[in-house]
Parts: structure tokens; C-alpha cells; sequence
């Protein structure tokens, strides 16, 4: 059983069911037992299903229909109800569900722990919490021939925007010396710029822990408060396309970021359980941390959102020269397929000014190189393969 589990186990098996009478007293117990846990947010929102689902008879439902009706059919049954009269998800009240049965001996801990695991190597690796289960990333060695190692590690190493970069290598520099969370950064402007680059260049650049999100990520408050109330000190969580937010859940995401220098010491979100007037609110305490926030339309940012980053930088479309810089380092270090800078001109000539297209034309001229001109990564590609490969893509041009 995992550590919240295990303490709930210990705390019914010396103090009796009988604690889930006085649910006051309960969550005191329950905080205490959890003190010792890392995540102060994730035992916070333990706690509250747990009293939750103690306080809607759920350990009383669990016993009197033990030996008489299969305990999955019990499970999905009270999900159900909590879920229809209740403002939380359906695994988190499963999650507190469960833990009851164990806790109580309703379910035995070694048949739920093998029911648990047997669907495991079926799934990719997971990190869990209270609300929100994402895919842990995979760690890709950055070496040549790494279609990902040639991203920049720090600001200074992203080529473009200089008038941004000197901004932020500041404000960056600043908060690192007084050890507090960068103020939040908003990076707007048109498809195809490297918007997701530099937001993740911006978190390496902070050497703190980051997370990187999406607005689909965030279809409730709840989703929200599993994220925001699991960070690390200072940490920094990266979120595309943030316009996309719903408006509740924009609004959320606007209580729990106050200006750093306006409450630093105050981050918070007040969540709501239940509804009418069994409705209760509870607040959420946040450690400071930093959102580096993606938009294509800043005016599809809600306007209390957007008033909420410290940063507001539009990124610009790039240079000529400074495209052929990106895809030759892109050609040599992502592809093992160094050109000349002939030929990474040819290329930016029908990029568009897009970084998706630009990064899309030099793997192609890369496979022509590679099959027409035999390029095994030793030779330049220069500019007739290049302009060979192109115009078999645009043949009437």
C-alpha cells in the first residue's frame, strides 16, 4: 500500500472506526498521520476525500454490503452517487473508497494490490496525483543525430529574440540571487515560432524543477489543484496554449498566482466540495512557484488571467539570418546532416518565416542528400542538393 494508505491502515487499526464519528476529530488524525509525507498539497487533498467520503457513509455502506453484493459493484455504486452530488472526480473518490475497504478489511490488501498491478505492464509509466496522471517524460540522451538534443539548454544559446532574452537574463538573474520564484511569464505571438522552445528554455535556464502542461490539461479546478498543490519549491510549470483555459478554470489559475512582489509569501486556491448549501470551501496552500505560459491570441487570455504575468513578451518572427543559423545547427546536430550555408539559404527561401516548415524542409533535403547524393553525415550537403530537393517539392515554382 502506498504511504497515505498504509497510515490510514495504522490509525483504524489502533483508534477503531469509530474516529469516522466526529469528522473534525478525524481530519486532525488524519493530518497528523500524514504530517511526514513530502507533499503537503497531496496530503491536504487526501485528507479532504477521506473526511469526504467518511462523512457520506461510505465505511457503514462498505460493511453492510460486504458478504452480499461483489465490493466492485459497491466501489462504482458510491462513485457514482459522490460524484453526481459532489464536485470531485471520480478517481479521487475511488481512490478514498478503496482505501476505506482496506483500511476497514473490506478487501483484502493482497488481492487489491495484484488487481492493481496486473493491468501495470500494459501501461506506460505513470507519475500520480490527487486529480491528475501524466505521462512521465522520457529522458532522450542530447547527442548528434538526436532529432531533441539540438534544442538550446539556456537562454544564451537561443538564437532570435534579443530584446526578450535581455529581459528575461535579468529578471532571471535577479531571482536567482534572492532565491525566490521567477515572476510569471506570458510568450505570445503567431503559430510556428518557437514559442514551447523558449518556454522550456526559460525553465533550464532557472535550474529548477519544471513541469510542462497543456490547457487540455486543465478541464476542471480540480485538475488545477492536483497540479499547483503538488509543486516544489520554486518550481516552474510550462502551459500551452493557455487562451484555451475555460473560463473557471482561468480564473482559478488567477487566485493561485498573485504578483511576486505583491504576495509572495501568499500563494493560495480556495476549491469547492459539494454543492448548495452543504457546499464547503477549502483553501489550498501553494508553494511559490512560476507559470511560463504559451498563447497564440493574447486577447483570448482572459483580461484578471493576463494581468497575473509579471513578463508579457511577444515573440517575433525571425530574421533571415537568423533562420539559416537554426537549421543549419538544426541539419547538424539534430540530423548529423551538416550543409552549407548556400544550401540552408535555399531553405529558408520557402520556409516562410515558420520554424515547423523550416525544420520539415531540411529533413527532406536531408533524404534527398542521403539517397540521390549517397550523404552519409561526413559530407557537407551543399547548395544543388538543396535546390535539387526543392523543387521536387514544388515542382511548379
Amino acid at each position: 500500500m502506498d504511504f497515505h494508505r498504509t497510515k490510514l491502515h495504522d490509525l483504524i487499526s489502533t483508534r477503531g472506526v469509530s474516529i469516522c464519528e466526529d469528522i473534525a476529530m478525524l481530519k486532525a488524525l488524519l493530518s497528523d498521520a500524514f504530517r511526514n509525507h513530502p507533499s503537503a498539497g497531496e496530503a491536504k487533498w487526501r485528507i479532504l476525500t477521506l473526511a469526504l467520503t467518511a462523512e457520506h457513509g461510505v465505511i457503514d455502506e462498505l460493511t453492510r454490503t460486504k458478504s452480499s453484493i461483489p465490493y466492485s459493484m459497491t466501489a462504482d455504486k458510491l462513485v457514482n452517487s459522490l460524484h453526481a452530488s459532489n464536485r470531485i472526480e471520480k478517481e479521487s473518490l475511488r481512490w478514498a473508497i478503496d482505501s476505506w475497504a482496506l483500511a476497514t478489511g473490506v478487501i483484502s490488501s493482497v488481492n487489491f494490490e495484484q488487481k492493481d498491478k496486473e493491468p501495470a505492464s500494459e501501461k506506460p509509466h505513470q507519475i500520480s496525483s490527487p486529480r491528475l496522471t501524466i505521462a512521465s517524460p522520457t529522458v532522450i540522451p542530447t547527442s548528434a543525430g538526436n532529432p531533441r538534443g539540438w534544442a538550446p539548454k539556456e537562454l544564451k544559446d537561443f538564437i532570435g529574440q534579443p530584446s526578450a532574452k535581455r529581459l528575461l537574463t535579468i529578471s532571471i538573474d535577479a531571482a536567482k540571487q534572492r532565491e525566490e520564484a521567477l515572476g510569471h511569464v506570458l510568450l505570445y505571438g503567431a503559430e510556428h515560432l518557437g514559442k514551447a522552445t523558449l518556454a522550456d528554455v526559460i525553465a533550464r535556464t532557472l535550474d529548477t524543477p519544471s513541469q510542462a502542461c497543456s490547457s487540455a490539461d486543465f478541464r476542471t479546478r480540480s485538475d488545477l489543484t492536483a497540479v499547483l498543490t503538488n509543486l516544489r519549491e520554486r518550481q516552474s510549470v510550462i502551459v500551452e496554449c493557455i487562451e484555451k483555459l475555460t473560463p473557471d478554470v482561468a480564473d482559478a489559475f488567477a487566485e493561485a498566482m498573485p504578483l511576486q512582489g505583491d504576495e509572495l509569501d501568499h500563494h493560495s486556491l480556495t476549491i469547492t466540495i459539494g454543492k448548495g448549501d452543504s457546499a464547503r470551501r477549502h483553501e489550498m496552500e501553494i508553494r511559490p512557484y512560476t507559470v511560463i505560459a504559451t498563447a497564440i491570441d493574447l486577447e483570448g487570455v482572459r483580461p484578471r488571467l493576463r494581468s497575473c504575468f509579471e513578463h508579457t513578451i511577444q515573440v517575433k518572427p525571425y530574421s533571415t539570418e537568423e533562420l539559416c543559423v537554426i537549421s543549419a545547427r538544426y541539419a547538424k546536430q539534430a540530423l548529423n546532416a551538416p550543409m552549407s550555408d548556400d544550401a540552408c539559404a535555399e531553405i529558408v527561401s520557402r520556409s516562410q518565416g515558420s520554424l515547423a516548415i523550416l525544420t520539415a524542409l531540411v529533413r527532406r533535403v536531408r533524404d534527398y542528400a542521403q539517397v540521390k547524393c549517397k550523404s552519409n553525415g561526413s559530407v557537407l550537403i551543399g547548395k544543388n542538393a538543396a535546390v535539387a530537393a526543392l523543387e521536387l517539392m514544388f515542382p511548379n515554382e
